[in-house]
């Protein structure tokens, strides 16, 4: 589910992330490069320690024409992302254990990262 269907409740977000390491990004991440979008159609280990392989497509000429290629880089390579869809699990605390939680995904290059969230029913109680 994405957060903008999470049920209505009080959530808090952290900022969005404005950088990403290459040793973080998954299958359709989408970042920028000397101002072209690139996106990552997959991921694979690189035999020599400390460095990740990422299979990339873009289109360098702004038509149809898609070019694909395998980039090898330090894993601690920094991209700015676009795009980076990963599933946070939020619970509301104050409820049952299990009752009220939620696989949600968040585009953390946008939207941040859930800190917390409460049900709308626990969110309208006063905080004693």
């Amino acid at each position: 589910m994405r957060l903008a269907n999470l049920p209505a409740g009080a959530i808090t977000l952290t900022t969005p992330d404005t950088t990403v390491e290459a040793g973080e990004l998954v299958e359709s991440d989408l970042i920028t490069v000397g101002g072209s979008t690139i996106s990552v159609t997959g991921t694979e280990p690189c035999g020599l320690p400390g460095m990740i392989r990422l299979l990339i497509s873009y289109r360098p000429y702004d038509d149809d024409i898609i070019r694909a290629q395998y980039w090898t880089m330090p894993t601690n390579t920094r991209f700015t992302p676009l795009r980076l869809l990963r599933t946070d699990r939020v619970t509301c605390e104050p409820c049952e254990p299990g009752s009220t939680t939620y696989d949600v995904q968040v585009d953390r290059a946008s939207e941040g990262r859930v800190r917390s969230w409460v049900c709308s029913r626990h969110a309208a109680l006063p905080v004693s």
